[in-house]
């Protein structure tokens, strides 16, 4: 046994030296192999590096890492509509949801996470359909009672290749323990919520700074600096990207995140400044920011010229099946349309599927909660027409005309319930302008400052707050096409941010060289079904002097420079 050992330990003595000799021979390929897994193992911690390495909002992932030269950023698009409920309720019930995809040059894989939450009454049972541009992606059974469901869907190549991707949500099932004949009351007990912070995940190899990058990437709601800038430029840019649908806070000194700087026109749309902010360029910088952040809501950029089709007023023109009443709603604002026109008639297109027999369908029109038309038609005919006049004086800033087709039929079976139906609003359906056109009030404002050059000044800093405050006025009634200016004397419209107390003190400190300059007034209280209060003056003191004037309120002045 003692020899035994003695001759195993001879043999692994034997083994180790002539191993020893193979690696350090000059033309030892073992050696060479060893050398070669040791460099490669320092060129992948040489090449595994920090997607960024900057403070982040929740718009970049940058925990994600690259085994390549070329670092991989993951951007996270926030779901559409972030401040709004977005769901489903009863059954059977659907709704879609556009995510924008960002306009960078390529994506190297994309997914929807989705967080979705699910309370069904008790006894009930249900299925929720997830699809992706039309295609089914998932099933999920719906528990009864509540349930946070999370689901990531992955994207294809072809997805990424499109401006949007269509995420598809539909509820089936019953609340009432599969009742014969269930009712809406019997299928009303479920909510189905996309939560905010759902969103679209996309990976880019593109370099982090990048400014376009840095756009995609910046927390929302975007940060606009008021600080070391022209005010009035940043309430204007602020103005133009909360009306494309982008949520932008206007912050001072010490924000963390990146910040917008808006600055005047230059050669450069969007620039990234070493101190991580981006500088947009005039109204090319601010549409540049809007290409890159696009939502579900029409830019008023894309309203260049009448008549406008519904489908550029983000009406639904798909074929829809419905059961009973089928309703487009059609928004629009004064200010955002071309030349600061109002619509006078609204053409309607429908082609829908035939009914039976001696059954009519039933077209309804109102604007504003405002009952226009109604007219019936023959069941038996696919393609209904009508053209409807809107009332100029029933017109606000802000408007949404519906259209609701009610299929008349009768219901059938044991159950009583009506057959499907299909119906779809053409985009030759158009908002048309003529030549009426109001003499008075916001609609003859908005066309006049639309007509001409607008000078934008301010009588004093503003906080946040009330920045905050003065965009959201001017966006109710600024022309989207105004032509602007910043220098004082030029334009042929002076359009003047102020507040409560330093109004007051400019009258007090006007009053003894005759009066302040002034032709309007427009407050952020006091008018109706949403609108400012637009005070025409007189140029007498009492009209100048308003006792609903507080100092804490935001009003803006209004001037005509030229001949009006």
């Amino acid at each position: 046994m003692r020899d035994l050992w003695r001759l195993i330990l001879l043999a692994i003595t034997s083994f180790a030296l002539v191993g020893g000799a193979m690696s350090y021979s000059r033309g030892s390929d073992f050696r060479q192999t060893l050398i070669e897994i040791s460099d490669h193992g320092r060129a992948l911690a040489r090449n595994t590096v920090t997607a960024f390495s900057g403070t982040t909002g929740p718009g970049l992932d940058q925990t994600q890492t690259s085994s390549i030269d070329t670092p991989l950023v993951t951007l996270r698009v926030p779901r559409p509509k972030f401040g709004e409920w977005v769901g489903l309720m009863g059954f059977p019930d659907a709704t879609e949801v556009m995510f924008a995809v960002p306009p960078l040059d390529s994506y190297t894989s994309g997914q929807l996470d989705l967080v979705l939450d699910s309370q069904l009454a008790h006894d009930g049972d249900g299925v929720l359909q997830i699809s992706v541009n039309g295609t089914l992606r998932q099933a999920i059974v719906l528990d009864s009672a509540q349930q946070t469901i999370n689901v990531s869907v992955p994207l294809s190549n072809e997805d990424l290749q499109r401006p949007v991707v269509a995420l598809g949500l539909a509820a089936h099932g019953t609340t009432s323990s599969g009742q014969a004949c269930p009712t809406e009351a019997d299928n009303s007990g479920s909510v189905i919520s996309l939560e905010p912070q759902s969103a679209l995940a996309v990976t880019t190899s593109e370099a982090i700074n990048d400014p376009r990058t840095a756009i995609v990437a910046a927390a929302s709601p975007l940060a606009l600096s008021l600080s070391d800038v022209s005010q009035p430029m940043a309430i204007w840019a602020a103005q133009r990207l909360r009306r494309a649908g982008i949520a932008t806070e206007l912050v001072a000194d010490g924000h963390e995140t990146t910040r917008l700087i808006a600055s005047a026109a230059s050669s450069m749309p969007l620039e990234l400044r070493e101190t991580g902010d981006v500088a947009m360029s005039g109204a090319s910088g601010v549409d540049a920011v809007v290409a890159l952040r696009p939502s579900d809501r029409v830019t008023p950029a894309a309203l260049a010229s009448w008549p406008l089709s519904v489908q550029q007023l983000a009406t639904d023109t798909t074929v829809r099946n419905f059961r009973g009443t089928k309703r487009w709603t059609i928004p629009y604002a004064l200010a955002d349309l071309p030349q600061g026109r109002v619509p006078d008639r609204l053409a309607i297109d429908i082609r829908a599927s035939t009914l039976a027999a001696g059954n009519d369908w039933l077209l309804r029109v109102s604007l504003d909660g405002n009952l226009l038309q109604t007219q019936r038609f023959a069941g038996s005919t696919s393609d209904i027409s009508l053209v409807v006049d809107l009332p100029v004086a029933l017109q606000h800033l802000d408007n949404a005309v519906t259209v609701e087709l009610v299929d008349t039929s009768p219901g059938e079976g044991a159950c009583n319930r009506k057959p499907d139906a299909q119906a779809q609003l053409l985009t030759s359906s158009r908002l048309e302008t003529g030549v009426q056109q109001p003499v008075a009030g916001w609609g003859a404002m908005v066309q006049k400052l639309a007509a001409g050059s607008i000078n934008l000044g301010m009588t004093g800093a503003m906080t946040p707050a009330q920045a905050s405050a003065l965009a959201d006025l001017l966006g109710k009634f600024l022309p989207a096409d105004a032509v602007m200016t910043y220098q004082a004397g030029e334009g042929d419209f002076s359009l003047i941010l102020t507040t409560g107390a330093q109004y007051a003190a400019a009258l007090r400190l006007a009053g003894s060289v005759g009066g302040i300059q002034a032709d309007a007034l427009i407050l952020s209280k006091g008018g109706q079904n949403g609108d400012p209060l637009l005070v025409q003056l007189d140029g007498s003191e009492a009209s100048r002097t308003r006792p609903d004037i507080a100092e804490s309120d935001v009003l803006i002045v209004v001037r005509y420079n030229g001949e009006q």
